[in-house]
C-alpha cells in the first residue's frame, strides 16, 4: 500500500510541480558533480526534472517491477525532454543521447518481464533508437537497432507479433538485400516466443475476466512454475509484483513471494528488500517480520540492529492483537539468542540473553491474552527444553508444572511433561503424572492410557504395573459409562428428531387434506351458484318468448283472412256443460321447438276429418309450453 501511494504521490508532483515541499520532506541534497546546482534556485520544469530523476534513480529503480502507468509517464517525460533538443541538432550530441539512452533502459528493464503492457515502454524506447538511427545514419547505430529488435523478439511478451512486424519493416528500410535470411532467422526467435505468448494470453485474459482476482494471480502463477515454454524466475518474479500492486495489505501473498525466492532465487540484497516492503504494507504479520529479522542475521547484522527489528514490530498494536503473529515475533527473537550459543563453549552472557528473551517473551504473551495465553504453549515448551539443555531441569519443570495448571485437559501437554521426566530418569514422577492425568476430563484419555501401558512394559516393576492396571480399568469403565449415556442421550435426541419431524409432516397432511377439502367445496359452491344463475336466465328468455307469440297471434287474426269452412270443421265440440279452450295457430315468428301438447283431463281432443291446408303442426298453447319447461325444470 505504501508503495502504491508513494508512486501516485510522485506522479502527483511530477504533474503539479510541487517539488520544494517534497524536497524538504525528503531532506534530499543535490550532490556535487556533473550535476552539482542548488534545486531551490531552479526554474519550476528544471526543479522537476532533477527531482524525478532523484526519485526514481534512488528509489523506484530498486523495485523490480512497478506501475506501468508510472514509468510510461517516466518514460514520456525523458522523451519530451530529449526532443525539445533533438528537433534543431545539427550535430550528434553524444552526451544528451547516452544520458537518455541509459535513462529509459532503466524503466525497460524494469518492466522486460510484464507480458501484457511491457510493449508500452520499449516501444518509445525503440522510436528513440529508431530516430537517433534515421538522423545520423551511423552503422553502428543501425547494428544497434538490429540487436534491439532482436533481442525483444526473444523476451517474452504478447505483442511479439507487432515486434516482428516492425523488425520486417526496418529490414525492409536498411537492409533489403538480405531481407530473406534476416527474416528466417528472426523467425525463428519469433515462432518459439509465439508459442509461448499464446499459452500466456489465456491467463492474461482470466485475469480480465475475473477482475484481477487474487486467486486467478495465484493460478497463474503455479501455472508460470511449471511452464516449458521460455520458463523464467523473472516471469514469476513478475506476477508476484503485479498481484501485490493490486493486494499490498495481504500477508499471505507475501509470505508466498518471500518463501519462493527463499527457495529459487536466494539473492540477499533483493530478499532484504522485499521483506523491507513486505513489513511496511502488513505490519501487523509477525511471520513477515520474522523473515526480515532472518535475513538480516543471515548478511551478518549486528545484534542492535536485529533487536531494533523486533522492538519495531512489538510495538505495532496490530500485531499484539493476534496471538498467532505476536508468538511467531516472539520465537523468532529467541531463535535468534539460542543461535547465537556456543553449545560447545557456553558463554554465560549469551545464555542470560536467551534467559531474557524467553521471560520477556512469557511477559508479551500474559500482558497481551491474560486469560487464554497461547493455546499451544509454544513458548513455554521451547523454554523448557533449552532449560533441561542447559541442565536448569528445576526451571523446566516450574514451567511444565504451570502448562498443565493451565492447559490440564490437554492431553499432549501432560504427556509432554511425563516424557520429560523420563528423559531425566524420574520413573517416580512419572507414574505420579500418569495418575494425576488420569482422573481429570482430559481430551483424549485413550492416548495417556497406550502412553502409560508403554512406559509400563518398558519401566514398570510388578506392583506399579498392576497398580496402573487398576486404575486404567476404573478409567475404561467409567469412560465406558460416559459413551453409554452420551450414546443413550444422541440416541433419544434422535429418536425425539424424528417423533417431531413425523409430528410435523403429519400436520402438514392435515393442512394439506384441510386445504384441499376447501378448495373442492368452494368449487361445488361455486357450480351451484352459476346453475342458479342460468336457470333464472332461461325463465327470462321463456317470458320473454311468451310475450312476442301472444302479440304476434293478435296482429295476425286482425290482419289475416280466416277460411271460415276450415274453423267450423277444425272446432272442437263441447261435451256436457264444460267447454274447452280453441287451440292458437302457431306463431310465425321465431322458430321454437314445442313438446307433445299436455291437455286437461275433461277435454278430448277433436277428430279432424280433414287437415287444414295452412296448418303443418298442432297448435300448442300457452300452459302447454309452461309445463313443458316445468317438466324440463
Amino acid at each position: 500500500m505504501l508503495d502504491g501511494l508513494c508512486m501516485m504521490y510522485i506522479h502527483y508532483q511530477k504533474v503539479c510541480g510541487s517539488i520544494g515541499l517534497m524536497i524538504q520532506r525528503k531532506k534530499l541534497r543535490p550532490k556535487k558533480g556533473n550535476r552539482s546546482y542548488d534545486v531551490f534556485t531552479k526554474k519550476p520544469k528544471e526543479i522537476i526534472s532533477v527531482r524525478l530523476h532523484y526519485v526514481m534513480n534512488n528509489f523506484l529503480i530498486h523495485m523490480l517491477l512497478l506501475a506501468i502507468d508510472i514509468w510510461k509517464s517516466y518514460t514520456e517525460f525523458i522523451m519530451e525532454k530529449f526532443y525539445k533538443s533533438f528537433e534543431t541538432m545539427d550535430k550528434e550530441d553524444e552526451e544528451l543521447i547516452e544520458t537518455t539512452r541509459e535513462d529509459l533502459l532503466k524503466a525497460v528493464s524494469a518492466t522486460t518481464f510484464h507480458v501484457k503492457r511491457s510493449q508500452e515502454i520499449w516501444r518509445l524506447y525503440a522510436q528513440f533508437e529508431t530516430d537517433v538511427m534515421n538522423k545520423f545514419k551511423k552503422p553502428e547505430q543501425i547494428a544497434r537497432v538490429k540487436k534491439i529488435y532482436l533481442d525483444r523478439l526473444d523476451v517474452l511478451h504478447i505483442d511479439c507479433e507487432e515486434t516482428f512486424n516492425a523488425y520486417s519493416t526496418y529490414i525492409t528500410a536498411w537492409d533489403n538485400a538480405n531481407y530473406e535470411s534476416n527474416m528466417v532467422e528472426a523467425n525463428k526467435i519469433y515462432a518459439a516466443t509465439k508459442v509461448a505468448a499464446d499459452e500466456r494470453d489465456v491467463f492474461e485474459q482470466k485475469l480480465v475476466t475475473d477482475g484481477y482476482a487474487l486467486d486467478t494471480f495465484y493460478e497463474y502463477i503455479e501455472n508460470e512454475k511449471a511452464a516449458k515454454n521460455k520458463f523464467s524466475l523473472n516471469n514469476i518474479r513478475c506476477l508476484y509484483e503485479r498481484a501485490i500492486l493490486i493486494y499490498c495489505t495481504d500477508p499471505g501473498l507475501w509470505n508466498d513471494y518471500i518463501m519462493f525466492l527463499i527457495e529459487k532465487a536466494r539473492v540477499q540484497s533483493f530478499l532484504e528488500h522485499i521483506c523491507r516492503r513486505s513489513v511496511r504494507n502488513c505490519p501487523w504479520s509477525g511471520a513477515l517480520w520474522a523473515h526480515l529479522a532472518r535475513l538480516i542475521e543471515t548478511r551478518g547484522g549486528e545484534p542492535k540492529e536485529i533487536n531494533e527489528i523486533f522492538d519495531k514490530a512489538l510495538s505495532f498494536q496490530p500485531l499484539l492483537a493476534s496471538v498467532e503473529d505476536l508468538v511467531a515475533v516472539l520465537l523468532a527473537k529467541c531463535d535468534y539468542y539460542r543461535r547465537r550459543i556456543d553449545w560447545d563453549d557456553l558463554d554465560d552472557n549469551a545464555v542470560m540473553d536467551l534467559r531474557v528473551a524467553f521471560e520477556e517473551s512469557l511477559a508479551y504473551v500474559d500482558e497481551a491474552f491474560p486469560k487464554s495465553g497461547d493455546p499451544y504453549y509454544r513458548i513455554e515448551k521451547f523454554y523448557a527444553r533449552i532449560s533441561a539443555r542447559l541442565g536448569d531441569a528445576d526451571k523446566a519443570r516450574e514451567l511444565w508444572e504451570s502448562v498443565v495448571v493451565r492447559r490440564g485437559r490437554d492431553t499432549e501437554a501432560w504427556i509432554q511433561y511425563i516424557n520429560f521426566e523420563r528423559n531425566l530418569g524420574n520413573y517416580h514422577k512419572c507414574e505420579s503424572l500418569f495418575k494425576k492425568a488420569i482422573v481429570k476430563r482430559i481430551d483424549n484419555p485413550t492416548r495417556l492410557i497406550d502412553v502409560w501401558n508403554e512406559m509400563e512394559h518398558e519401566f514398570g516393576t510388578l506392583t506399579t504395573h498392576e497398580d496402573a492396571l487398576v486404575r486404567i480399568h476404573q478409567k475404561t469403565k467409567a469412560l465406558a459409562s460416559e459413551w453409554q449415556a452420551q450414546y443413550a442421550g444422541q440416541e433419544q435426541r434422535r429418536q425425539t428428531k424424528e417423533m417431531k419431524e413425523q409430528e410435523h409432516k403429519r400436520k402438514k397432511g392435515l393442512h394439506r387434506t384441510h386445504q384441499k377439502q376447501k378448495q373442492k367445496e368452494k368449487q361445488a359452491s361455486f357450480k351451484k351458484v352459476e346453475g342458479q344463475k342460468e336457470l333464472l336466465g332461461i325463465e327470462e328468455d321463456n317470458d320473454q318468448v311468451q310475450t312476442e307469440a301472444s302479440s304476434s297471434l293478435k296482429r295476425k287474426a286482425s290482419t289475416e283472412d280466416i277460411d271460415q269452412e276450415t274453423v267450423k270443421r277444425t272446432k272442437i265440440q263441447p261435451q256436457g256443460s264444460s267447454r274447452g279452450r280453441a287451440p292458437r295457430p302457431a306463431r310465425r315468428g321465431k322458430s321454437i321447438a314445442l313438446g307433445p301438447s299436455r291437455m286437461s283431463r275433461d277435454h278430448k281432443p277433436a277428430q279432424e276429418t280433414e287437415p287444414p291446408a295452412t296448418v303443418t303442426a298442432e297448435p300448442k298453447s300457452n300452459d302447454d309450453f309452461r309445463a313443458m319447461l316445468l317438466g324440463k325444470k
